[in-house]
């Protein structure tokens, strides 16, 4: 499956959607929608001057990585509905907390905005990023883009809901 603009900025509005429903977490999901409306702001702003100026590979990783970001704060989002508090990644022994993984997932959305300020040249000095209101930007620089190489859209990051997973009912 192809990864586009506009497949992130649907799956961003769709996962934000599901905040209104969210029973447990509900602060640390809050600041992760917050996260993923400033990169839908970002989205909707380019207009397609700026989507062909930007490094094609660049950004398709970028966007590859923002669309897993995206998944993986939907499935949270989804699991904090029933008041879940643990949450079984694949490739881990053990379950992990949800607001551990949110934290992560929060840290993971900064560097984000970065990485997509910096695919479309858009600077601090520039009046498009004072108008998005980005307040805080993680630093980053054409490393962050070189630890990207290789990747793919995650299908499965997390397991299925598991009898284990506790809830706070």
């Amino acid at each position: 499956m192809a990864v586009s603009i506009a497949i992130c900025i649907t799956l961003i509005e769709e996962t934000v959607e599901l905040l209104t429903a969210v029973r447990s977490n509900r602060q640390l999901c809050q600041s992760v929608a917050v996260q993923l409306e400033m990169l839908y702001n970002i989205l909707k702003s380019v207009d397609s001057e700026e989507q062909q100026r930007a490094n094609k590979h660049h950004l398709k990783l970028v966007l590859i990585n923002l669309q897993n970001l995206t998944n993986r704060s939907k499935i949270i989002f989804e699991r904090s509905q029933s008041n879940r508090i643990l949450i079984r990644v694949k490739n881990f022994a053990q379950a992990k907390s949800i607001q551990d993984e949110l934290r992560d997932i929060k840290a993971d959305l900064s560097i984000a905005v970065g990485l997509l300020c910096l695919v479309f040249s858009i600077s601090r000095e520039t009046p498009l990023y004072r108008s998005l209101g980005i307040t805080e930007q993680t630093t980053v620089n054409e490393s962050k883009l070189a630890d990207l190489e290789g990747i793919q859209i995650e299908q499965d990051y997390y397991g299925p809901p598991a009898d284990d997973e506790f809830t706070t009912d």
